[in-house]
């Protein structure tokens, strides 16, 4: 056409095929605000563990251990209503609990893809939140710890009934809200605790983190404050970003009282705290090389030393700098590795997957990181999980009736197939469709997901 030689009508009697490359705005992704893993059935098939990371643009990725953890699939958020926190609901699978700006906490069903539940604890945003067997436990605006449950009667009669007859008689107006007394400042992380074995969720206990540096421990019989642990050095900028809760034996069932485990706490200063719950008084201070600035995260994982030693212990710490250490415990003794930078930022989210084996780390730079703990203590490689990344989807094809050509879709490439008409299919040559065009798209950065036959 360019050197006139073709006319319209030539054009329209050959069959030509024209190729348009498509661009994308705002291909990068938010940061990510935070992480949780849990597990869901889908169909009737066997329980897929999944991975929920929560962005700063409001979306929640939902990423399945049987697609090697990429985006099975996405809930769009808004930016203005963003989620802040959330949990997998620890009685039913498949329910996620999620807190957003706006103060509201939302129990969203992955089955029906639907919001089943919206609560309104009050106290402003709840940026902190840990599901348990019985309820859920919030850390608000406000400086109060609440905890949303069913009346124990009706808890005990949701046993006996299938997910369906539960989730149909969730009804907001039958779940209680307790609080706690206020606190000097928001609180951003909380840790729960088993009171006794025989005792009813009334005398469990948790731990709560605050923006001022001093981490209450309300215990829920009372809803009142019984002890307090204030960092050493405290000043009224310090807080504490992340706790968690590690037994004195690794082979012990569950954590029951305050002679069976330890806090560890990770605040502004940089530093892991670790603290005797049954005193509450500061044991150690451990500040982990290379892994500056806040600790926002700890997550307490399973490692191989814990078979042989009853007191191992080992928890993963999450630094500003993009810094993951490794802290254990041996002989009653914290020791520390250096920890490895595997961000350009913030280390906002940690994870613990397939029983405490594997760790998965979230960061604002908007990239995730999966490793093994066998692995990264030998300081093996570590999995660096893009934001450009996408389901391994099996290839389909679409056929158009009008045109006989049949668009095979695979991850990489696309393929177009001619179909011969009924009339031919008793040749030989006619039996089978032939390829007329495979086009590899080698610049595309991602996956092709979608691909069809216009009608003409």
């Amino acid at each position: 056409r360019a050197e006139g030689r073709l006319k319209r009508e030539d054009l329209a009697q050959k069959r030509t095929l024209d190729v348009a490359r498509c661009g994308f705005a705002q291909w990068d992704l938010s940061s990510v605000v935070a992480m949780a893993t849990g597990t869901a059935k889908f169909d009737g098939s066997d329980p897929v563990e999944l991975l929920a990371v929560a962005r700063e643009n409001g979306d929640v990725e939902l990423r399945s251990a049987n697609l090697s953890f990429q985006v099975a699939h996405v809930i769009r958020g808004d930016a203005k209503n963003a989620v802040v926190a959330l949990e997998f609901d620890c009685v039913l699978d498949g329910l996620v609990w999620m807190s957003r700006m706006d103060g509201s906490v939302n129990l969203f069903d992955l089955m029906t893809r639907s919001v089943r539940l919206n609560l309104y604890p009050g106290g402003g945003v709840a940026w902190c939140m840990q599901a348990t067997a019985y309820g859920v436990v919030f850390g608000s605006e406000d400086g109060r710890v609440r905890v949303a449950y069913w009346p124990l009667e009706e808890l005990a009669q949701s046993f006996a009934k299938t997910r369906s007859e539960i989730l149909e008689a969730l009804r907001p107006h039958q779940w209680i809200v307790k609080s706690s007394d206020a606190g000097a400042s928001r609180i951003v992380s909380v840790a729960c605790m088993r009171g006794s074995a025989d005792a009813d969720h009334r005398a469990d206990a948790v731990f709560a983190g605050d923006c001022s540096g001093t981490i209450r421990r309300i215990n829920l019989a009372s809803f009142r404050c019984v002890a307090t642990l204030v960092a050493s050095g405290k000043h009224a900028d310090t807080v504490i970003w992340s706790l968690a809760l590690v037994p004195a034996r690794s082979d012990a069932e569950s954590v029951l009282g305050d002679e069976d485990v330890q806090l560890l706490s990770g605040d502004s200063r940089g530093v892991v705290s670790v603290w005797d719950v049954r005193t509450a008084t500061n044991e150690a201070e451990l500040q982990v090389e290379n892994a500056f600035g806040d600790i926002f995260g700890l997550v307490h994982v399973r490692a191989p030393s814990e078979r042989t030693d009853p007191q191992a212990a080992t928890v993963i710490v999450g630094a500003a700098n993009g810094g993951v250490g490794v802290i254990q415990r041996s002989a009653g003794m914290w020791v520390m590795q250096r920890a490895r930078v595997l961000h350009t930022g913030d280390v906002r989210a940690l994870v613990a997957l397939r029983q405490g084996k594997s760790v998965f780390t979230g960061s604002n730079d908007s990239g995730l990181c999966m490793f093994s703990v066998k692995r990264y203590l030998k300081s093996e490689r570590v999995a660096r999980i893009f934001h450009n990344s996408s389901p391994a989807l099996p290839a389909s094809a679409h056929i158009s009736a009008n045109t006989r050509v049949a668009v095979v879709r695979r991850e990489k490439q696309l393929e177009l197939w001619s179909i011969p008409p009924r009339s031919e299919a008793e040749l030989p040559d006619s039996l089978f469709p032939k390829l007329l065009l495979r086009m590899v798209f080698a610049s595309s950065d991602g996956n092709i997901t979608a691909a069809t036959a216009s009608y003409d």
